[in-house]
């Protein structure tokens, strides 16, 4: 009857009574916000990803001052910014990183952590603050599941497989297939 939830930013839980939305036709974990992590882009400097075993190295230097123009690289190898296709994709792709979101929230007890190679890792090189990981490690007795690890600890949530490959995957191929 109810769900608790967890808001990172400021360090506190909320209580929500599940019966309480039967007038608009929707459960609760429906619409609450499941992204993983929030970075301000300005902070960002790198991406290092490992997609399924292709390592991903992305130069990022957004910038909103006036006058200066941000400037991005996949690989070493300079996003055309003129190119409309080229920078849908590359948008897509970083939207895919930065937009992740859990599908469950397990119940499983691993009070040991989880083990096990990572079948995606994300790395946030940051400006400013420490570094942000995330690992996301095939479930043992579903690997159509992947459990998510953040900075090394178990989040208590999992993620399909599918997300992972219809997201970043795919837009890095197709954004690499446009930078030919």
């Amino acid at each position: 009857q109810y769900i608790y939830a967890y808001n990172r930013a400021i360090d506190q839980i909320y209580i929500f009574e599940t019966a309480s939305l039967g007038f608009i036709d929707s459960k609760l974990e429906d619409i609450l916000f499941k992204r993983i992590h929030d970075e301000a882009f300005d902070n960002i400097k790198k991406f290092e990803l490992d997609i399924f075993g292709t390592k991903v190295d992305i130069d990022y230097n957004y910038t909103v001052e006036t006058g200066k123009t941000s400037s991005y690289s996949v690989n070493g190898k300079s996003v055309d910014r003129e190119n409309e296709k080229i920078l849908e994709a590359f948008n897509n792709l970083i939207n895919s990183v930065t937009g992740v979101s859990f599908d469950y929230v397990s119940d499983e007890n691993l009070s040991k952590g989880v083990t096990g190679d990572a079948a995606v890792k994300v790395v946030y090189r940051l400006k400013e603050g420490d570094d942000y990981k995330l690992e996301f490690i095939p479930k043992s007795d579903d690997e159509s599941l992947l459990y998510i690890v953040e900075n090394g600890i178990y989040t208590g949530t999992l993620i399909r497989k599918t997300v992972l490959e219809n997201g970043m995957k795919l837009y890095y191929e197709e954004l690499m297939e446009l930078m030919k």
